[in-house]
Formats: C-alpha cells, sequence, structure tokens
C-alpha cells in the first residue's frame, strides 16, 4: 500500500511540469503585444475596428497559418487605400460643389452687368435636377443688388468696364424682368469720382500668383477664396483685348471653358484665351492640386533656394517641400497645360520676384513674414510717378498691420512693409455676414449658403498697389 502511494506521488512530480502549458498561451499572444505596439488600427467597411487592439488579429491567424493572415492583412490593408481614395473623391466632389455655388453667388452681378438676366445662373452649364442650385439661383436674383455689386463695384474702380461693352450687351437683353431701383447702383459703378486717378491706377493684370490659401479640398474658407479670384479673373477677361468678351448667351468667355462641363469629372481643357493664373501652398495635397487644375488654377513647386525664408499661411507655414515630391505631383496635377512645367522658370519665386509684367498678387490671410518678402522682392522703381504699377496686391489691408504694433518694433522687423503700406492706394472688398442684417440685401441668402458660408475667408481684403 505504501508502495503504490509513493508510486502515485512520483507520478504526479513527473505530472508537475505540465502544470506550466500555460507559458505556450503567453507566447502564443507576444504577436498580439508587438503589433499591437507597432500596428496600426484601420476600420473596414461596417465601421468597427479590425486593429490589433481588437483581438482581430489575433483570433484571425495562428503561429501555425502566418502567411494567411499576412494576406489577410495586406486585403485589408487594400480595402483601407480603395476606401480613403472613394474618400477624397468625395470631398473633392463636395469642394467642387461648393465652389459652384460660391462662384454663382460672388459673380452674377458680372453678367447681369452684361444684360444677361440673373434668373440663368453665369456658370452652370446643365440644367439642375434637384432644387438646390434653383433655390440659389431665385435668391440670387432677389439679392441683386448686395454683395455680388459691391464686389463688381470695387473691381470697377480699379479697372473699369468699358461702357461701350456694356451697351453692346444691354441692347440686346431682355429688361422686362429687371426692377427700375437695378439702374442706380448699376450707373454709380461708373461714377468717375469713385475711382482712382487714370495715371496711378495698376495696369491690368496679364496673370495671376495665388500664394497661401490653403486646402480648397478641407478649407470652407480656401473653397471661397477659390471661388472669389475665379471671379475676379472672369472680368479681368472681360477687359482683355485679345479675348472674346462673351459667348452667344452672354456669359463671360472663360466660364464656357471652366466650370461649365457637363461632367465636373472630366478635367476641362485649357483655354488659350484665359488669363494665366498659378497657385502654391505647402499645403496642397494631390486633390487639391487636381481640383485646382479642374479650376484652371496651376499648382506650382518652390524652389531649394527659398529654404532660408520662412512664411505662413491663414492655415500653415509656407515652407519648403521636396522640391522632387513637388515637382512630380504639379506634373501630374498639370494635366498637360502648356505652362504647368515646374522646372526652371515655372517656378513659383519667378511669378512674384522681380515682377516684369503686370500681376495680381491674391494673398488672402498670409502672414507678416510673406508680405515682408513679397515687398522687399519688389522694390518701387524710378519711373514717373504717373506710371501703372507692375504689380497689385489682394491681401489684408496692410495698413492695418502699422495701427496694430509699436512703430518701431515693426519697423525693426518689417523694414519694406513699414515703409510702403502707408503709400498704397488701397480699395477694400467687402465683406459678407449672411447672419447680420444689412439694408442692401432685398431678400436673405439661401440656407443652404448660410450654412456653407465662412464670414472670416474674405475679412478685411483689399486690392492695393503703388
Amino acid at each position: 500500500m505504501a508502495s503504490s502511494s509513493a508510486d502515485a506521488m512520483a507520478r504526479d512530480q513527473d505530472d508537475a511540469p505540465f502544470v506550466f502549458v500555460k507559458s505556450k498561451s503567453s507566447r502564443r499572444r507576444q504577436p498580439q503585444q508587438t503589433a499591437h505596439a507597432n500596428g496600426k488600427s484601420i476600420s473596414n467597411s461596417s465601421g468597427s475596428i479590425t486593429g490589433p487592439s481588437s483581438g482581430f488579429l489575433y483570433s484571425s491567424g495562428s503561429s501555425s497559418s502566418k502567411g494567411r493572415k499576412n494576406r489577410k492583412n495586406g486585403k485589408q490593408v487594400a480595402a483601407t487605400t480603395s476606401e480613403l481614395d472613394d474618400a477624397d473623391e468625395r470631398a473633392q466632389k463636395r469642394a467642387w460643389s461648393n465652389i459652384q455655388v460660391f462662384r454663382n453667388f460672388l459673380g452674377h452681378a458680372i453678367t447681369e452687368r452684361l444684360g444677361q438676366s440673373s434668373a440663368e445662373s453665369c456658370w452652370q452649364g446643365k440644367e439642375q435636377e434637384d432644387g438646390q442650385d434653383a433655390a440659389i439661383n431665385t435668391a440670387i436674383k432677389d439679392d441683386r443688388l448686395s454683395f455680388s455689386h459691391q464686389i463688381l463695384d470695387a473691381m470697377m474702380q480699379i479697372w473699369p468696364l468699358d461702357e461701350s461693352l456694356a451697351n453692346k450687351h444691354a441692347e440686346t437683353a431682355d429688361r422686362s424682368e429687371v426692377r427700375s431701383d437695378v439702374e442706380a447702383p448699376a450707373n454709380e459703378l461708373h461714377s468717375s469720382s469713385d475711382r482712382p486717378g487714370t495715371g496711378t491706377a495698376p495696369a491690368l493684370p496679364e496673370r495671376i500668383v495665388c500664394l497661401g490659401l490653403g486646402s480648397p479640398t478641407a478649407s470652407r474658407s480656401a473653397q471661397i477664396q477659390l471661388a472669389l479670384i475665379l471671379v475676379i479673373r472672369d472680368y479681368l477677361e472681360l477687359l482683355r483685348p485679345d479675348t472674346k468678351q462673351s459667348d452667344s448667351k452672354g456669359r463671360p468667355s472663360s466660364s464656357r471653358d471652366e466650370l461649365a462641363t457637363e461632367n465636373p469629372d472630366v478635367t476641362a481643357v485649357p483655354s488659350a484665351r484665359q488669363l494665366e493664373c498659378v497657385a502654391y501652398d505647402p499645403v496642397f495635397t494631390d486633390s487639391d492640386r487636381a481640383l485646382l487644375a479642374k479650376c484652371h488654377v496651376w499648382p506650382r513647386s518652390t524652389t531649394a533656394r527659398e529654404s532660408s525664408t520662412t512664411t505662413t499661411s491663414a492655415s500653415s507655414e509656407l515652407k519648403v517641400k521636396d522640391t522632387e515630391q513637388s515637382d512630380e505631383a504639379d506634373a501630374e496635377a498639370s494635366h498637360g497645360h502648356p505652362d504647368a512645367d515646374a522646372e526652371g522658370p515655372d517656378s513659383i519665386e519667378s511669378y512674384y520676384e522681380q515682377i516684369d509684367r503686370p500681376t495680381l498678387l491674391y494673398m488672402p490671410h498670409c502672414d507678416r513674414e510673406l508680405y515682408e518678402h513679397i515687398l522687399a522682392s519688389n522694390p518701387p522703381t524710378c519711373a514717373p510717378s504717373n506710371s501703372n504699377s507692375r504689380w497689385t496686391l489682394l491681401a489684408n489691408t496692410l495698413t492695418n498691420y502699422l495701427d496694430a504694433a509699436p512703430a518701431s518694433t515693426f519697423t525693426s522687423s518689417f523694414p519694406t512693409l513699414a515703409n510702403l503700406a502707408p503709400r498704397l492706394t488701397a480699395v477694400e472688398l467687402p465683406n459678407f455676414h449672411p447672419r447680420r442684417p444689412n439694408p442692401r440685401y432685398t431678400a436673405p441668402p439661401t440656407s443652404e449658403l448660410r450654412q456653407l458660408w465662412d464670414s472670416n475667408a474674405l475679412n478685411q481684403l483689399s486690392f492695393q498697389w503703388l
């Protein structure tokens, strides 16, 4: 009996090492811990977390099925990439739609001034099936005396619209639906007393350079600012002697080539008569560049020699990107435009340093360092005082900086800005506040426009020149 008891105890001692089978489980959990430390959580199409922290990776495979697990992970990454591409496409379509809404709202006064009924959308190339754009156009028709006319007024103070051109289009237009009170503001737009002197007016721009715009795909403010420069470009093209003023329906000629495309997914073919418009901001993504190219605003890269200059935009610091990556992205976004090569003279610096042709510099809400750099790169010439300025700056009203900082500190930090800002002629651009009552508004904006609009996008901007 004692012998059998001793034998049993011996067997228990022999079996004892097998109690540590839990260490086997611990070893099996090690891949999960490593993946959790180094991996990233992703979401599948149903929205559930499929990353390491959920335990999904551990339960989907074992140490004996690493090949199957890797293949499955590869499929998950591919699916996630596809979802991200779809999200980018949706974001780009939303941005495109918003820009159309903003552009119609900001620019309808131009075609109305040429005699086209404002009930017809200026830049819509097709009839919209839903009622949103019809409601927007109705509000534009009722609100025709407000913000868009103020923008047109500001531009006409600087670059007057030829009266004969307006009369030519007005002769054939149907004016039966236009209220009698429209004529007073229209005539006021040609009042010579409100314009700068002819000798001091800037030259008609031959190109537009946009700096610090921000991401038009992600930023509502950038979308509004982009829509504004498209409207300004349309107006400037009406004044160019080498362009057709309008199509058979009275629309600005450039509008037919751009946002009026029937398929918004197809990039429009550049028109040789369009005013050259380029842009640079280090925050531009591939989606931003594609969206800009659809609007015929051509992204540019920066060069390595700018690496020591640090400036900021409204949303981020304007700093130098890797030149090769920028060149590849710009070439991809150019869609074959003859001026879209980012090499050599087409770098963004060539557009704003030592400007030698009439240029509109569009720099909404950039930092003082960037304004200082631009002005220092284009010192006043020794030309007669009545000669037209080579550049016009549409940016923050620079004299506001002088009032907001001590003179000595500001002068030491920004000598060129402090010297030139008081000498600039300025025409203030109006701002729009959809939630504030204004006696000039004959109808409130649509609820959609009220929701989309960012009142800070065009705040405290002015046309300025020497």
